[in-house]
């Protein structure tokens, strides 16, 4: 299970990570594309179905459509826990590049900059359900690895090799 920051790479990482271990991908925000962002339960039942197989890897947060079955069932648990203002500026310069055509957008076909949504969303609603999932994480007692750094993420990859 990978979950944290916008903009933070979780996506690229899920790839990386998937041709390493031989696993087919699900990403949330291509769930969350396809079926409608506000489906909350739809999207909670194909968490549930897609984390119920015996290997698999789950990107993207989602925490309002699934609070704990993914942590409760996942065997590793990677954390983005980037600075908050550091993602957010990630996230415009992604979208620069991406208007560029500089970068592909991984994870999602929405390529708009919404920040009336972005901005909130990093700075305040996100960083408390980020610490819950992590708390409830740590209770499950489940193997956790947080990435603060770009680095981390890919010295991690790295020792994978």
């Amino acid at each position: 299970m990978i979950f944290g920051d916008s903009a933070s790479g979780k996506s690229t990482f899920a790839e990386a990570l998937a041709v390493y271990k031989k696993l087919p991908v699900t990403h949330l925000d291509t769930v969350m594309d396809h079926v409608g962002r506000n489906d909350r339960q739809s999207i909670g039942e194909i968490i549930k179905t897609e984390a119920s197989k015996e290997d698999w890897i789950i990107e993207g947060n989602a925490f309002t459509k699934d609070k704990s079955f993914r942590i409760e069932q996942a065997d590793i648990i990677y954390v983005f826990d980037f600075n908050r203002f550091s993602t957010l500026a990630n996230l415009i310069k992604r979208h620069i590049k991406q208007r560029q055509g500089r970068e592909l957008r991984k994870g999602s076909n929405d390529t708009r900059l919404n920040l009336w949504y972005f901005i909130p969303y990093i700075l305040i609603k996100f960083p408390p359900r980020k610490k819950a999932a992590i708390e409830i994480a740590r209770k499950q007692s489940n193997r956790i690895i947080v990435f603060k750094t770009y680095n981390d993420v890919n010295n991690y990859l790295e020792s994978q090799s």
